[in-house]
């Protein structure tokens, strides 16, 4: 029904602006039979002309305006959308890798002591006992895929440094010795588990300063002299 009155309304319009062309050279004939009129005719309409030009082009700065605006609103919608769709990610996935890190915590607590890192006679011992190395690769491969993931943008940095950035970067000083050993051969690994880690320890430090800050006594008031 709405396409059958928008092809009417076409045509009606169609029509008008014909009907006025035509009657527009009518009147001319009728009104001004030679050239000369004519011409005077026509050359009063040049500021008539000149206006509606100028109206013409305002509205063609009203649209583009209004289209940019549109333009601008959509992108802050997409923005907002991907953000909150990055964040629903980043909850999934750290649904999996959390559990995983506290484990890998639990095998370091049972190995080497609570909060202890990984010692030499430890890594001796990994070097000597495959499943032990299997093991201890296993749980450093799956957070190294985690913290790429994190540093390229695919998982949202600051929910997962606020989720978990205390234990990723206790988890990786208490590491740092078997890794340096890896390294020997594999300069680059674990790149992105080290960058994700000092991310972690630098807001963690921003933090402390800022709480420091908070909670910094007040200066003495200017006289008050401390006793001896």
């Amino acid at each position: 029904m709405k396409k059958t009155w928008a092809a009417l309304a076409i045509v009606i319009g169609i029509t008008v602006i014909f009907a006025l062309f035509i009657g527009y050279f009518f009147l001319l004939q009728q009104f001004f039979p030679d050239e000369i009129s004519r011409g005077l005719f026509g050359d009063s309409f040049g500021a008539v002309n000149a206006f509606f030009t100028g109206v013409a082009l305002i509205g063609v700065v009203i649209t583009l305006a209004l289209n940019l605006r549109q333009l601008k609103a959509t992108e802050r919608t997409l923005l907002a959308d991907h953000e909150r769709r990055t964040k629903e990610v980043t909850l999934q996935a750290l649904t999996f890798i959390r559990p995983k890190m506290k484990r890998y915590s639990r095998f370091l607590n049972e190995h080497v002591g609570p909060r202890k890192g990984i010692s030499d006679a430890f890594l001796q011992d990994v070097l000597s006992k495959p499943e032990l190395a299997t093991e201890l690769q296993d749980f450093l491969e799956d957070i190294e895929t985690f913290a790429m993931a994190v540093n390229v943008g695919v998982y949202d940095e600051d929910l997962t440094i606020q989720a978990s950035g205390p234990l990723i970067s206790v988890l990786w000083m208490r590491s740092k010795l078997y890794i340096d050993h890896y390294r020997i051969n594999y300069p680059s690994v674990a790149d992105d588990f080290e960058e994700l880690a000092r991310k972690s320890e630098g807001l963690k430090s921003k933090a402390y300063r800022a709480q420091k800050m908070v909670h910094k006594p007040k200066s003495s008031e200017q006289g008050g002299a401390p006793n001896a």
